[in-house]
């Protein structure tokens, strides 16, 4: 087992410029499930074009304006069904491909027409939907491009399987390997064969009709543990740079060098990223630049962006840059790190830097992030090693890409996106998707000031009847609420209704659909006894006391009750009031 080399200082030979730009808010993104591993952004810079996911939608921006500081400028947004897990794009640039899970909680790979998205816009749609290998409950792990042939495009599943697509100008054809364990791809730079990283940390060598070429086995490096690939770079003939996941959820990057009927050689970089400790599985993304021989890498649980370069003697070394000329994911209010949600390589920014008086430098290649804080993490390379090539130069001009734009009717498809979900069923599947700021207790959700409703059938002059409940802060789990409104906002007292809705209610809802049977005024003082009573605002209930709350908490806003009632900011009998823990109350 080989040693890696020690680290070099780049000093200014190599430097990185980092920006930021906003996209959207935190809780657009949803959490990701821990086994998942996304990648969100993507770059075609044959026309000039950034693509980002947020949520269910393909952000389309022009790269040029976004990495000059307007990131609200020219472009679109397209809905693609349900949320997104990774994006890619054909090497001739014509093809955009999106891996999306729809309501059959499978992974549903969609294939846009370049052209179609820059002339259509928001409504531009789908030519191909592709999904006959996948299950319910599996994910995309890894989605691959053949660099050389725009009609192949390859995908492995947690399933262990897969897939290689060749699409025609009006046919598309599949070939599935199942349960081989797969979990990464990456292809030669020819395109003539493809490197499958598997579960048990082998590498599989395949031709492009998945024909078996050899394996490499995995590096002895874990104390005998099966240590599963998570990405993987294939650079040289036999060279390739891989990803492993640890037994202790750490990632470890390994060069790897496996001559054909020789012994593999291995060197264990360890960690690059130097990333945090965590109970969930991190991984790598790693992006890969031929004409410099280097790797760039980011840790889902790690702010630091490492740099390895080939040196003259042949080796691999990491870079240590400078303080204040590193890649480092962007911090929210100081102290909020943010993670990594995939990484691309834009050639499009016409940006300049004035070095020092009258000299400027750039444009430089950009390295585009989409963090877990909704923003584009941008960072300029600033590549002063000798012998580089200037990789703007081989950029040709950026003509918007030419139609006819390819159809579904062109695959003899009928293909149909499930519509966007309605503000109500949308806390529903955030509860069930487990999306951030939200939990779910007794049937009761609640997500920390998160709006969700669909009004139905609007009965009276400022009444309404609520389908679904939506938390303005997390409460317990109550079911009976009362407070400021009801299906009918100045019904008289005993008003029947199936499903009353309360406004600011006893569960901390803004919107909820009770299942009491009555329903109160405003200013009503409720005598009611049986569970299906409910309060007004300054009410003093008879009714048992786990079924009271009101506006400010307790069963009314001056009354002290033994149960553990909610209120608008989370439970107890006062705005600022007590929260009941079983038997123990805690003032707060």
């Amino acid at each position: 087992m080989n040693q890696p080399p020690e680290v070099l200082d780049a000093g200014e030979e190599f430097e990185i410029i980092s920006e930021v730009q906003p996209l959207c808010a935190t809780d657009e993104l949803p959490r990701v499930p821990a086994f998942e591993r996304p990648s969100l952004v993507d770059s075609v810079p044959l026309f000039g074009l950034l693509l980002v996911a947020k949520g269910g939608t393909l952000v389309v921006k022009k790269s040029r304006t976004v990495l000059s500081g307007s990131p609200g400028g020219e472009g679109s947004e397209v809905w693609c069904g349900g949320r997104i897990t990774h994006i890619t794009h054909a090497c001739d640039g014509l093809t955009i491909f999106v891996i999306t899970i729809w309501g059959d909680d499978c992974p549903h790979l969609l294939c846009f027409d370049t052209a179609g998205l820059v002339q259509q816009g928001s409504s531009a749609s789908p030519y191909l939907e592709c999904s006959n290998s996948s299950s319910a409950g599996s994910r995309v792990l890894g989605l691959a491009v053949n660099p050389t042939d725009p009609a192949c495009v390859a995908y492995c599943t947690s399933t262990g399987d897969l897939t290689v697509l060749n699409i025609s100008t009006n046919s598309v054809t599949y070939n599935t390997k199942k349960n081989m364990g797969a979990r990464a791809i990456g292809w030669s730079a020819k395109g003539k064969q493809m490197c499958v990283g598997c579960q048990d940390g082998s590498l599989s060598l395949h031709k492009p009709d998945l024909a078996p070429v050899r394996i490499i086995a995995a590096p002895p490096l874990f104390a005998g543990a099966a240590a599963p690939v998570t990405a993987l770079v294939w650079f040289t003939n036999t060279e390739f740079f891989v990803a492993y996941q640890q037994s202790n959820n750490q990632p470890c990057l390994v060069y790897v060098n496996g001559p054909k009927g020789q012994p593999a050689q291995y060197i264990n970089y360890e960690d690059v990223c130097y990333s945090n400790d965590s109970p969930e599985p991190l991984f790598y993304h790693l992006l890969f630049i031929p004409q410099w021989n280097q790797l760039l890498v980011l840790s889902s649980g790690g702010i630091e962006m490492a740099t390895l370069i080939k040196t003259s003697s042949g080796a691999w070394a990491q870079l240590a840059l400078e303080e204040g000329s590193r890649a480092e994911m962007h911090f929210i209010n100081v102290t909020q790190e943010t993670f990594p949600l995939g990484i691309t390589l834009d050639l499009c920014s016409t940006k300049t830097f004035t070095v020092k008086e009258d000299v400027t430098e750039g444009p430089h290649p950009v390295v585009v992030s989409l963090s877990t804080g909704g923003e584009l993490n941008i960072f300029h390379l600033v590549n002063r090693l000798p012998d580089k090539p200037d990789l703007r130069a081989s950029l040709p001009a950026q003509p918007a890409p030419a139609g006819p734009v390819r159809t579904a009717q062109q695959y003899c498809s009928n293909i149909v996106i499930p519509p966007r979900p309605h503000a109500s069923s949308a806390l529903s599947s955030a509860v069930d998707a487990g999306l951030p700021g939200t939990s779910s207790s007794a049937g009761v959700a609640s997500s920390g000031f998160a709006f969700s409703s669909n009004f139905t059938n609007p009965s009276s002059v400022a009444g309404f009847t609520a389908t679904s409940s939506t938390a303005i802060a997390s409460a317990p789990a109550t079911n009976y609420s009362s407070s400021f409104a009801s299906t009918n906002t100045f019904a008289a007292p005993g008003t029947t209704s199936s499903n009353s809705a309360s406004f600011l209610s006893g569960i901390g809802t803004i919107v909820s659909a009770s299942t009491t049977n009555a329903s109160s005024t405003l200013f009503q003082t409720s005598n009611t006894t049986s569970a299906s009573g409910s309060l007004g605002l300054f009410s003093r209930p008879s009714v048992p006391p786990s079924n009271g709350s009101s506006l400010f908490g307790g069963a009314s806003m001056f009354s002290q009750n033994k149960a553990p009632t909610s209120s608008l900011f989370g439970g107890g009998v006062s705005l600022g009031g007590s929260v009941y823990d079983s038997s123990r109350r805690v003032n707060i």
